[in-house]
């Protein structure tokens, strides 16, 4: 989001590969919404997460993923997004870490929609973050 020259609140995409429970998920990862501080609680960073939500929608990727605090489920549940309660795993299989903040995901393609209860009760493997 920009005013003239000045960036107010931005995000990231960056779509990858994820393996889960024994199938191959073409995924996006959302991820660094942020907006700057003069241009706070004016409604930009909703606008990013609506227009990143609405063009992942319209992707061909089975699911997007986003890490977030336990206290801004709701922020992005209001977009569709949904909490995924399973644990996260970080790094390679050698020496995986959990990760503990929430987990969020949105179910875009058949694939993915069908797939929806094995993210909710098994653990995801992500061997490299974004």
């Amino acid at each position: 989001m920009v005013e003239g020259d000045s960036l107010l609140s931005y995000a990231t995409l960056m779509k990858l590969n994820i393996p889960h429970a024994g199938q191959d998920y073409t995924v996006y990862a959302f991820g660094n919404m942020f907006t700057f501080a003069p241009y706070r609680k004016q409604g930009y960073g909703r606008s990013v997460l609506q227009s990143a939500t609405e063009f992942i929608r319209k992707s061909s990727v089975d699911v997007a993923i986003l890490f977030c605090d336990k206290n801004l489920e709701k922020y992005y549940a209001l977009e569709g997004w949904s909490a995924t309660p399973s644990s996260t795993y970080l790094g390679y299989s050698g020496k995986p870490e959990l990760y503990d903040p929430s987990r969020m995901l949105l179910f875009v393609s058949e694939k993915g929609k069908a797939a929806q209860a094995e993210f909710e009760t098994s653990p995801l493997h992500i061997t490299y973050p974004w």
